[in-house]
């Protein structure tokens, strides 16, 4: 079982981090996430089909991906913050998605973060988009 995903911009729950983020502050993300939410469209079936390929069956049936403009990225609920570069937004997707899929125990978070890394580097080798330069800038950031 493949899970749905979606993505969801939840103005209460946006204002978990920004109080005073308003209807129109609302719009103007909508507007910023739309390169994004193109690329989603486009590699999200094959993502998610990769990640068990590579991983192991997915537990869960609907995965929501929440779209914030302040916060650090989440894994549970998966959250991404606004970033520039659509596909580093991708490549960091990958990373929670597979964050999400994953029931294996590692003894610290480096050793866990390395397992990850690998699989992510598999996931993006496997689609038809290069991803170099924001993978290894997510190595750097997690």
């Amino acid at each position: 079982m493949r899970p749905q995903t979606e993505l969801i911009y939840s103005l209460p729950y946006i204002r978990l981090f920004n109080k005073n983020f308003s209807y129109e502050d609302l719009r103007l993300l909508r507007k910023k996430f739309e390169k994004f939410e193109q690329l989603y469209s486009k590699y999200i079936d094959r993502i998610i089909k990769l990640i068990e390929e590579h991983s192991e069956p997915w537990k869960k049936e609907f995965i929501p991906t929440y779209l914030t403009e302040k916060t650090q990225p989440i894994s549970d609920p998966l959250t991404l913050r606004y970033e520039e570069n659509e596909k580093y937004l991708l490549a960091v997707l990958i990373h929670e998605l597979i964050h999400n899929n994953i029931s294996k125990k590692f003894k610290d978070r480096n050793e866990l973060h390395r397992f990850i890394q690998e699989l992510t580097r598999e996931v993006y080798s496997r689609l038809d988009l290069d991803l170099t330069k924001e993978i290894h800038e997510l190595g750097k950031r997690v």
